[in-house]
């Protein structure tokens, strides 16, 4: 009995050996990524490995490769029309009327989560006339970060035009340098009432001026199966709040 136990013992170094060797060579690899030079080629089963999506929560569908939809629609919004060159020009556009006039824009957010903010940062040079933006998701935010009275905003009103109207005043009462406000509130889906869903509302406001309110009613591509309707429907706010933006800047900047 004592022979044979020797015998596997003597017969497991080699194996032992080699998974050494082989951490060895995946911890060179790792090294190799993060920016010394690359002496060994990585092995398939370390390419895979690497290639996998991250999986926080230990969800075993996508560690096998499965994605769920949401995911892919996440994945595919880094290459949308969102962030995409018609975005992007229509910002320089924006930041020259902005420049021009020597205004200072600050956003209240609400259905858009700061998307609105994220676009027009996209822009380089937009630091100098975006104040930032207020991202008001609930009720209770929105009464205390832009001061409106209790009572004002219900879940019955939370989606109209004088929710809109009143956020714009208050995220210029809460930015004393900004001189022009943009402010957003809808209900993107799903599970809205049928009389607020794809509806929003955008106030556009300068300082000392009135507010200039538009209703949104925002459809769904239903070519782009692969994502959610309400990310579709999120970016078609982004896209039609700048359009308003845009024109109610040209317009400011026409002789009177």
């Amino acid at each position: 009995m004592i022979c044979l136990e020797m015998h596997l013992m003597i017969m497991a170094k080699p194996v032992v050996l080699e998974q050494c060797q082989l951490r060895q060579q995946t911890g060179s690899q790792f090294r190799n990524r993060t920016g010394m030079s690359e002496t060994r080629q990585k092995s398939p089963v370390l390419l895979r490995i690497l290639r996998l999506p991250q999986n926080p929560t230990g969800d075993s569908a996508n560690v096998t490769g499965h994605e769920d939809p949401e995911t892919r629609g996440a994945v595919k919004m880094d290459h949308d029309e969102t962030s995409g060159s018609g975005d992007a020009a229509d910002g320089a556009e924006i930041l020259n009327h902005l420049r021009n006039s020597g205004q200072q824009l600050v956003l209240a957010e609400s259905c858009t989560a700061g998307l609105i903010a994220a676009t027009l940062a996209e822009t380089p040079g937009m630091s100098q006339h975006l104040c930032g933006s207020l991202v008001v998701y609930q009720i209770p935010s929105k009464l205390c970060w832009l001061g409106l009275p209790t009572g004002t905003v219900t879940e019955s009103n939370v989606v109209s035009r004088e929710t809109a109207e009143r956020m714009a005043e208050g995220a210029l009462r809460q930015t004393p340098h900004a001189t022009l406000a943009v402010a957003i509130t809808g209900h993107l889906g799903p599970g809205a009432p049928p009389e607020l869903d794809g509806t929003a509302w955008v106030a556009i406001l300068f300082r000392g001026g009135q507010a200039e309110c538009h209703q949104l009613r925002l459809s769904a591509d239903t070519v782009s199966s692969s994502i959610s309707l309400r990310i579709q429907r999120q970016r078609q706010a982004v896209r039609r709040t700048l359009d308003l933006l845009l024109a109610s800047l040209q317009s400011a900047a026409e002789p009177r």
